[in-house]
């Protein structure tokens, strides 16, 4: 909910708001007689700053054109290494097979990852008669539901926003690491 210093709603992408708006309408009746401002406000991805209406954090980072602008480092960092094992080389001396920095709002940035993933995990053919299915190595439900979960649940505290999420492809596993840690006065053994 914090109000992003600097930024205005012309940072927002109007196409991503006027689809969020119209599935918002047509689920749930309440919001048929509400303006967009009241919408966005109630749901925390706008605020009041210093008389203007400007993006909270979420809303930033929900439908910014370009949320790097304000926070270089909330990226999904995408790494494909070629042996089990991060810092060792390939066969060809190689310390990376894919290296990818995605940026842009949420959505997009899941979407590219999802996208750039797929194309660096191993893939098979399940034949079905005259047909077939693409069998990837890992269900893609299962991926979409990590990254969702490691860029929605990172830590977006302040001292946290110099970190990107990291996905991890090795050969043997797929790794993804998000910033932050669990809140103060919990410890990993209380779980």
């Amino acid at each position: 909910i914090e109000p992003v210093a600097g930024a205005a709603m012309e940072n927002l992408d109007k196409g991503l708001v006027a689809a969020f708006l119209a599935r918002l309408r047509r689920d749930s009746e309440k919001y048929g007689s509400w303006d967009d401002q009241t919408i966005l406000r109630t749901h925390r991805l706008v605020t009041e700053q210093a008389g203007h209406v400007a993006p909270t954090l979420a809303g930033l980072l929900c439908f910014g054109t370009y949320p790097q602008e304000f926070f270089p480092s909330l990226t999904v960092h995408i790494l494909a290494f070629p042996t089990r094992d991060e810092g060792q080389t390939g066969d060809r001396g190689e310390r990376l097979v894919d290296n990818q920095k995605i940026e842009g709002a949420i959505p997009m940035m899941i979407s590219e990852a999802m996208r750039i993933i797929k194309r660096n995990i191993q893939k098979g053919r399940l034949v079905k008669g005259m047909l077939g299915d693409d069998l990837l190595e890992y269900p893609e439900d299962f991926i979409r539901e990590a990254l969702v979960n490691a860029i929605g649940h990172r830590d977006y505290q302040p001292l946290a926003r110099g970190s990107a999420v990291q996905v991890k492809l090795f050969p043997d596993r797929l790794e993804i690491v998000n910033p932050g840690g669990l809140p103060q006065g919990l410890d990993r053994r209380d779980f």
